[in-house]
Parts: structure tokens; sequence; C-alpha cells
């Protein structure tokens, strides 16, 4: 009764991978990059740049096999820019991508596009 439990746990432990690597420069510059591995299948990947303490870059990407990609861009200079970038790929058929740009709080620009087929 208490090796299945052992197994299950084995199970698990073997099929998540997690990856985090950190890079600092003087007391300026971080580099954070954290990945994910589920099985095989899975792929989460997380990179943030920080800059002193004015420019800031997400980067999150996932991938669901080899077929759905989401990837996400945020960039953020100080408290007045902010630039947003989504792309959204579902096998090799459908794009949705999203860009949006944010300069101080008065010029918002998006753009959505979408492709199907």
């Amino acid at each position: 009764m208490m090796s299945d439990p052992v197994v299950l746990s084995d199970r698990v432990v073997a099929s998540v991978v997690v990856f985090v690597v950190t890079i600092v420069v003087g007391a300026s510059v971080a580099v954070s990059v954290v990945t994910i591995v589920v099985g095989a299948s899975v792929v989460v990947s997380v990179v943030i740049i920080v800059v002193g303490a004015s420019v800031v870059v997400f980067v999150v990407t996932i991938v669901v096999g080899a077929s759905v990609v989401i990837s996400v861009v945020t960039i953020v200079v100080g408290a007045a820019v902010v630039v947003s970038v989504v792309t959204i790929v579902v096998g090799a058929s459908v794009v949705v991508s999203v860009v949006t740009i944010v300069v101080g709080a008065s010029v918002v620009v998006s753009v959505v596009t979408i492709v199907v087929g």
C-alpha cells in the first residue's frame, strides 16, 4: 500500500523540471530566466531583465506540444512607456498578434492582427 504513493511521487518529480538562472552585473543589471518543462510536451519560459530601476523587460513563452505557442513581451521604461506584444500561434494556421503601446497616459496604439489559414 505504501509503494503506490512513492511510485506516483517519483513520476511527478521525474516529469517536472524547473531551471532558474539569475545574472547580476554590478548592482544595476539583473537577468532572470525561469524555464519549466513538464514531461516533454509543455515548456514555459520567463525572462525578466531589469536595468537599474527604470527598464523592465518581461518575456513569457508557453509551448504546449508542438502546436500551441503563446509569446508575451512586455517592456516598461520608467513608469511612462509600456510596450506589450502578445502572439498566439495554434498549429500553423491561426495567428493572433496584439501590439499595445502606451506612452505616458496620453498615447495608446493598439494593433490586433488575426490570420486564420
